[in-house]
């Protein structure tokens, strides 16, 4: 498959030029890593890999660490206050940003972009900042506003509050699917009192807050904009509506992709073990184990299979399971050159 791939790019890289864009390497599966390794050795005339990342934490795969050693490293500061001032003006359709308004900003989010649009967006929706002439500046008396929360959660937190009842419920509902989720789910997953939403409509009101966005990602339609959006949402929710949730939503997955589970196994597993339900989430990691094995996604296979283990040490014994679960160890480690005692 590398080498396919690899054939490919030359080929394309022959009739034009080719950008290949890699963001967040900070959760990409080994055999995605190896994938970008091979075509950045192959050095493909023409193509030009931009990868975007956190700072790699040193538990990360070994093969993220190989991927930038041979990598131009580009290191992002924060943002200045024009930037932030460019920034505030870009979103709110300005031509500018008044510099008591772009220093508050930058000040309070210390340069982050994210940081800076949602306080942005939380300062819109409170109608705390105005545009005027081209300017977006504070609204009359806004500058020593009390309300505001010190902490990046607390602005999200605010700018959910700020929205409907059916936004927020859907929004909740969204954050236990995961980082991206389709409206024909949210549907069947809605309470009986709510089955008449128009949901089209909300994913409208929510895109427009940019608190959504349409997803790339096939039968997915949207995506929440940020990690730490979907995060926060879900942090709101009490602990045991959470897990009945999850429970829905892993039900809804099993009856409605049957006939292709494969690429669901991870997903279904950590839906079943926020579930509580332990002998699904280790069946489920047993099978997404195998299947990252299969992938030479080695690395997440030893994490799979592990926490396989993990979980049926909880459990009453199951020999045959967890004898399959140290082979899959075992050939992971093998594959990697890993040998432990």
């Amino acid at each position: 498959l590398r080498t396919l791939v690899v054939e490919l790019a030359f080929r394309l890289a022959r009739v034009r030029p080719m950008l290949l864009i890699a963001d967040d390497l900070h959760w990409f599966d080994g055999a995605s890593v190896g994938l970008l390794s091979s075509l950045a050795a192959a050095r493909v005339p023409g193509l030009l890999i931009l990868i975007g990342t956190r700072p790699l934490d040193k538990a990360l795969a070994f093969e993220h660490q190989v991927l930038l050693n041979d990598a131009h490293i580009i290191d992002l500061d924060a943002l200045s206050v024009a930037d932030v001032g460019a920034l505030i003006a870009g979103r709110m359709g300005a031509s500018q940003t008044a510099s008591a308004l772009a220093e508050f900003v930058t000040s309070r989010s210390a340069g982050n972009p994210f940081y800076a649009e949602e306080l942005m967006l939380a300062l819109r929706a409170a109608a705390k900042i105005t545009l005027a002439d081209g300017v977006v500046t504070f609204a009359d008396g806004a500058e020593t506003w009390a309300g505001l929360p010190e902490s990046l959660r607390g602005i999200i937190v605010s700018r959910i509050d700020a929205l409907g009842a059916a936004e927020q419920l859907v929004l909740k509902i969204g954050s236990v699917v995961g980082r991206e989720f389709s409206l024909p789910m949210l549907n069947d997953l809605l309470p009986l009192t709510n089955s008449q939403l128009n949901l089209e409509q909300v994913a409208q009101v929510l895109e427009r807050e940019d608190i959504v966005r349409p997803a790339h990602t096939p039968g997915a339609g949207y995506r929440f904009k940020h990690a730490l959006l979907q995060e926060t949402v879900y942090e709101q929710l009490p602990r045991g509506l959470r897990q009945e949730l999850h429970a829905t939503v892993a039900t809804w997955i099993e009856r409605n992709e049957s006939e292709d589970l494969e690429p669901r196994y991870a997903e279904l597993a950590a839906h079943w073990e926020r579930a509580l339900n332990l002998p699904l989430a280790v069946r489920y990691l047993e099978q997404s184990a195998s299947l990252s094995l299969r992938r030479y996604a080695n690395r997440e296979a030893i994490v799979q299979a592990s926490h396989a283990l993990l979980l049926a040490q909880q459990l009453s014994a199951d020999a045959a399971r967890s004898a399959r679960c140290e082979a899959i160890l075992g050939d992971a480690c093998n594959e990697l050159f890993e040998y432990r005692g």
